[in-house]
């Protein structure tokens, strides 16, 4: 049984009967395309493939020891990229890493001053 799509102005097709609702939806669990709907009609286009930044989980946990809030805003932040990530919303997955990433780099440098600030005011007040 061959299916064939009705061809509107513009190019556009209707979407294959496997579709349903009208939402941005993978053709197929492989497939290197999706279907997009605009006013007038659907669309295959190709899928976008991006490749995943760095997995700043190991960096964000450390961080916590170095300054407690700012790393678990990084957790946090990198939970909600991979739930984002899932769910297909790679541009805030991509988002969310960038601000995990500058939470746990902000993280170090506070510990690191902080513990730079403690000795040497330990050094000055304790120390003769």
């Amino acid at each position: 049984m061959e299916q064939h799509a009705h061809t509107h102005p513009y190019g556009q097709n209707d979407p294959p009967q496997s579709l349903g609702s009208p939402h941005l939806q993978h053709a197929k669990e492989n497939s290197p395309t999706v279907t997009i709907v605009r006013a007038g009609g659907f669309q295959q286009v190709p899928a976008a493939t991006t490749v995943p930044e760095r997995d700043w989980t190991y960096p964000a946990v450390l961080a916590t020891f170095f300054f407690f809030p700012l790393g678990i805003c990084a957790i946090i932040f990198l939970i909600n990229a991979k739930f984002q990530l899932r769910a297909g919303d790679t541009e805030g997955a991509r988002t969310s890493t960038v601000w995990a990433r500058r939470l746990t780099l902000a993280s170090y440098m506070a510990g690191t001053v902080g513990l730079v600030i403690l000795l040497i005011v330990l050094y000055v007040s304790v120390w003769p």
